[in-house]
């Protein structure tokens, strides 16, 4: 059974996650807690499940790239319960294992550990318009979503904002194709 899944992060960090097919944890030392692609799962609406305790903070806004998974699923009692790449682990809240991250005031987040290199797929993005624009304007986007404008000034660009929020977003969900595109986590096995 799939298992679908959320991951937000800037614009820019999609652009890059997009072209490569690759995120890049902020280590990969598999004893660090942060060596692993945090994601928040959805339910059979496609909504996200209510977060117990403290919410996660997310590296960046304005992207939600949506995300399935089609392989082993456990849950993490805790981080020295040692995470294997290759498994989707859903954390609870509490870390007690016992707990079904279904539970209410259960469930914390998601996470594939790095070296991650099978059963995840990006199949769809998202993206938050005037965080999109906002960043166009400034001119903080990659050139694969800046194209010319990226020589203009932001004054002029502010003219145009909605209609270069636009097309940056089509440029980024054209990266992910029709059909999905494979993600792999970074890192040692």
């Amino acid at each position: 059974m799939a298992n679908y899944l959320h991951h937000v992060t800037s614009p820019q960090a999609a652009h890059h996650i997009l072209s490569s097919g690759v995120f890049e944890p902020f280590s990969h030392d598999v004893l660090c807690a942060d060596a692993c692609l945090n994601m928040l799962l959805l339910d059979a609406d496609g909504e996200r499940l209510p977060q117990a305790g403290q919410q996660q903070i997310f590296g960046g806004y304005g992207v939600v790239l949506g995300l399935k998974w089609e392989g082993p699923v456990e849950t993490l009692g805790s981080w020295s319960d040692s995470p294997s790449a290759n498994v989707l682990y859903h954390q609870p809240w509490n870390q007690l294992s016992a707990a079904s991250v279904l539970e209410p005031d259960a469930y914390y987040r998601s996470l594939v550990r790095t070296g991650t290199n099978q059963h995840l797929s990006i199949t769809e993005i998202r993206v938050d318009p005037d965080v999109m624009a906002e960043e166009w304007v400034k001119g903080s986007l990659p050139k694969g979503l800046m194209g010319a404008w990226r020589f203009i000034p932001a004054v002029v660009r502010q003219l145009f904002r909605a209609r270069g929020a636009s097309q940056a977003a089509q440029a980024l969900s054209r990266l992910v194709g029709s059909h999905g595109r494979l993600l792999i986590v970074s890192g040692p096995a």
